[in-house]
């Protein structure tokens, strides 16, 4: 217990040796999605390039960073997309729902520090941008439960799903190879 009291990263982004499998197999298995390939709309595909697939450092990612030598490759992984997400979104409420470390959360508030991060529940009025981690396990009902409500925009990154509300446009699942 002492263990994960030291460690806030939640099991799923840990590494283990069953990832080494477990990756390329995911991988392979989304390669068609990779760099926006299938999302039609120009907004969406924009989105996808500049913000999903974005390799340019932020200034904000040593702050975020600092102190995180215990945290999983994937959780900083996470954490700097939720930075970028967040950034891009400038929401004025952010649902989260699912295991959400620490430094995830910081990554959402440095992102965007006028944002309220609030608990996702599904009965509530959609906020503008809708994060659940784990959407294969823990929030897996919550995310098709999400996915079924009108005007949401959802990308799919397997481990990790986020929406946007957008009461102009039709629902789209976008799935995204992220690894």
């Amino acid at each position: 217990m002492k263990a994960e009291e030291d460690n806030p990263t939640h099991a799923i982004y840990r590494w283990t040796a069953l990832d080494a499998i477990a990756l390329p197999v995911i991988f392979l298995s989304r390669i068609r999605h990779c760099a926006g390939y299938g999302v039609q709309s120009p907004t969406d595909y924009a989105f996808v390039r500049e913000v999903i697939y974005e390799h340019g450092d932020y200034s904000l990612y040593p702050e975020l960073l600092a102190g995180s030598r215990k945290s999983a490759w994937m959780e900083r992984k996470i954490a700097k997309l939720l930075l970028r997400i967040s950034n891009y979104a400038q929401a004025e409420s952010i649902a989260t729902s699912g295991p959400i470390t620490p430094m995830m959360h910081r990554a959402l508030r440095l992102g965007c520090r006028k944002s309220r991060i609030i608990p996702y529940v599904a009965s509530a009025p959609p906020s503008p941008l809708i994060i659940i981690a784990d959407i294969r396990k823990e929030g897996r009902e919550e995310w098709k439960a999400l996915l079924q409500r009108p005007n949401i925009i959802a990308y799919d990154l397997h481990y990790i799903g986020f929406a946007f509300h957008d009461a102009g446009r039709y629902g789209e699942v976008h799935i995204v190879n992220f690894y």
